[in-house]
């Protein structure tokens, strides 16, 4: 019952009541009772109803919410178990997030394109390692449109298969491997070392990893690619640790990224050819 017809029930009960309850018989009398009893329980159920579905669409609401701050980084278990209690049989959830394997991806790949990178399997997985593996886009913490292992550029809202994935991230490498070699004499360096220039430039991307804005908002040449110039590794390597801001701030995951770079740099120098 809606609560129009029931307010048309009421009104008529509420007329019937003031102009004729002094000539009403017993049985009338008793209807009538039953009518404003039966109306007074619909509105009942019809405000309990009301309140249910905006409790419902608060629910959805929150729900929409978490899943768009979700596309941003990985659920976790306990998060994924909650939203599959709170969201019921709809699957839409599951399709916001969907991984991929690092050590599939590297390995499918090297088949795919032997040969067309320097980077080394080891290498790679190491710097696969400290970015994520997802099969369906999402926005990383800068706002970019990214999918596969931490690829952007022409990044489509769709699922992508492994074969795709791989080959995004060979090319990728490649690119990144062309500014090691081109910018900073990375034919010249040890494997380890080059490996580890290699995933700044993946990382920074060339043109982050050779000039910076200094405080008068001019462009200089910085100091790992003045050391590089000089084909001076190990103050390259040491200078890798220049770059561990994201938006300004201090970021303590790119601080343990570069530490780990930093001692695959020098450990190239050491490590013979």
């Amino acid at each position: 019952m809606t609560l129009d017809r029931i307010n048309e029930y009421f009104a008529f009960a509420t007329s019937a009541l003031v102009t004729g309850v002094g000539v009403m018989t017993v049985s009338e009398k008793l209807a009538l009772a039953g009518l404003l009893l039966g109306i007074v329980s619909a509105v009942r159920l019809a405000i309990h109803r009301r309140r249910i579905e905006q409790a419902s669409q608060r629910r959805n609401d929150l729900i929409e919410q978490i899943l768009r701050q979700a596309e941003t980084r990985n659920l976790s278990d306990r998060e994924r178990q909650l939203l599959e209690q709170l969201h019921g049989d709809k699957p839409a959830w599951k399709n916001i997030i969907k991984k991929c394997s690092i050590a599939v991806i590297v390995a499918l790949g090297i088949s795919l394109a032997p040969g067309s990178v320097r980077t080394s399997k080891e290498g790679q997985q190491k710097i696969a390692g400290w970015e994520d593996c997802r099969s369906t886009p999402y926005y990383c913490t800068a706002g970019v449109l990214t999918v596969g292992i931490g690829s952007t550029g022409g990044v489509e809202n769709r699922e992508y298969s492994n074969q795709e994935i791989a080959r995004r991230w060979v090319n990728d490498l490649q690119r990144a491997e062309n500014c090691i070699n081109n910018n900073f004499h990375g034919a010249d360096m040890p494997q380890l070392t080059f490996e580890a220039m290699t995933d700044a430039a993946l990382n920074l991307g060339c043109t982050g990893l050779m000039w910076f804005t200094d405080k008068n908002g001019r462009k200089q040449r910085t100091t790992i690619w003045k050391h590089a110039q000089a084909r001076q590794w190990p103050q390259m390597c040491n200078r890798l640790t220049d770059f561990v801001n994201a938006g300004g701030k201090r970021s303590p995951g790119l601080v343990n990224r570069r530490n780990d770079f930093k001692a695959w740099c020098l450990l190239g120098l050491r490590t013979p050819s």
